[in-house]
């Protein structure tokens, strides 16, 4: 079902339909907090926020440059890049980004509204831009996406009950920054911090992978 992805993405002053076409062609998909607020929503479940802006990752294809397919449809309806917004409102984004591996940029792009989009740009090596964000995303709830067509979660279960976990650093006590400031986001938004060395041993015993 897309009727909460329709609602944010028209909201955003996008025409629905001709957007999950073009993300369709180029294979890129909406992920981050816009992402996971619709997807519980779809699920019946209140965020517990609105999302104040999209992420949208896409993977260059070398000859065929899916950037610019992608800031030609969004020119068009008037958003624009936004260099002023590079460090002050981004600059904890671009400095999440610029921590993982294979990203090419990151801009952002507004409207008149103020409405904000950020485009994500993979090098082409990238074997799927879906396993990109379930093993380069910090916390397990962020690697919620939808694909154009359906929403996808690392763990729907936990999700669903707005549980989270770190997904690569099991056994290490975070101490950066950026990512206790994410923390604190969304424990403010009614989410939950595991343990997921529990999560582990729980997918180990029932003879899953974490996906």
């Amino acid at each position: 079902m897309t009727y909460s992805m329709d609602e944010l993405i028209t909201s955003y002053g996008l025409p629905f339909h001709d957007f999950q076409e073009l993300l369709k062609r180029i294979n890129g998909v909406v992920t981050g907090s816009a992402a996971l607020a619709a997807y519980l929503k779809q699920e019946g479940v209140d965020p517990g926020f609105v999302p104040n802006d999209i992420d949208i990752f896409i993977q260059e294809r070398g000859i065929s440059s899916v950037c610019n397919m992608l800031v030609r449809f969004l020119r068009k309806y008037g958003f624009r890049k936004s260099d002023e917004f590079d460090e002050e409102i981004c600059g904890v984004s671009r400095s999440y980004y610029s921590e993982m591996n294979s990203i090419v940029s990151v801009d952002s792009y507004t409207n008149e509204a103020g409405k904000e989009i950020q485009v994500i740009s993979l090098r082409p090596m990238v074997p799927r831009i879906e396993d990109y964000i379930c093993t380069q995303f910090d916390l397990s709830i962020c690697a919620t996406w939808w694909d154009s067509e359906r929403f996808h979660t690392l763990n729907p279960s936990l999700t669903k009950r707005k549980l989270m976990y770190h997904i690569d650093k099991p056994l290490v006590l975070l101490v950066d920054i950026k990512v206790d400031v994410r923390i604190e986001k969304y424990l403010l938004r009614g989410f939950t911090m595991i343990d997921n060395t529990e999560v582990v041993s729980k997918k180990l015993k029932s003879g899953r992978g974490l996906r």
